[in-house]
């Protein structure tokens, strides 16, 4: 992101255009200061950012509606507002559905699907990954075929289709290590792990959790830690390693307590 003094100048300039009345730039800043607070994982000041870019979106302003909808929608799930955030990203829907924007409608239609597997819909989150896989083929897009691959490794491991979904997830890891999509390759990662732990690759497990963890940690995303470290819990039980599981359990509940974020806790 911006250095501080770059981050600073932002905020003066954007200040300057809502004072004037200069609605698009006001709106343009805004999302940028977003888009920025919501990289460095601080997603109350996300959240705020987003929602003042979308008081600035007038009627012509159809593709920065749709942005803003779609970061606050982003920044609400990790809030786990997770209502507010489907009410968020199905009006971005009708928005991209109106500019017919299929890429940005597809990447919506996945947020979606995460939404609904952390509200623990899985009916709804399968129905969804299938939407957005009937829609990819139209779109000349790495970035967003990783993201629908991730969501079909994903459905395999709700399934129970482990040893098919950990090699998919494998090769979903390194399209997004490929593609920049640091995120998606944590999240291919966590669940490829998880995956090879249910079918008794036990040290390949370890391995590829200590890798996610490991990336996690260097990105500064407590979010996805705690899911690594709670995830984790299973390995340390089937290898007999009661105390490594208890050391995850904490780490876990620290993490979560850390973020404000009662789920992850319960789930601990």
């Amino acid at each position: 992101g911006p250095s501080g003094s770059a981050a600073s100048d932002l905020r003066a300039w954007t200040t300057h255009a809502v004072m004037a009345g200069f609605h698009e730039s006001a709106a343009a800043g805004s999302l940028s200061l977003g888009d920025e607070a919501r990289s460095q994982h601080s997603d109350v000041e996300a959240e705020a950012q987003y929602t003042a870019a979308l008081r600035h979106c007038a009627d012509g302003l159809l593709h920065s509606r749709q942005l803003a909808l779609s970061g606050r929608a982003q920044a609400r799930m990790r809030l786990q507002r997770f209502r507010d955030a489907q009410s968020d990203l199905q009006a971005a829907r009708r928005v991209a559905q109106l500019r017919a924007d299929v890429e940005g409608e597809t990447n919506l239609v996945l947020q979606e699907a995460m939404v609904c597997d952390w509200l623990e819909d899985v009916d709804a989150a399968q129905q969804l990954v299938l939407d957005a896989r009937g829609k990819v083929d139209a779109i000349d897009s790495a970035e967003t075929r990783v993201r629908v691959d991730l969501a079909v490794g994903r459905s395999m491991v709700r399934e129970g289709r482990y040893v098919e979904s950990a090699i998919w997830l494998g090769d979903v890891a390194a399209d997004a290590r490929e593609v920049g999509d640091h995120e998606s390759e944590i999240i291919a990662m966590m669940m490829q792990a998880s995956a090879l732990c249910l079918c008794a690759s036990l040290d390949r497990s370890e391995e590829v959790f200590a890798q996610a963890l490991s990336m996690a940690s260097l990105r500064f995303d407590p979010l996805h830690r705690a899911a690594i470290y709670i995830n984790r819990v299973l390995l340390w039980i089937r290898k007999g390693e009661p105390n490594k599981a208890l050391d995850d359990l904490r780490s876990a509940v620290q993490l979560a307590r850390f973020q404000g974020h009662a789920q992850l806790e319960r789930w601990a």
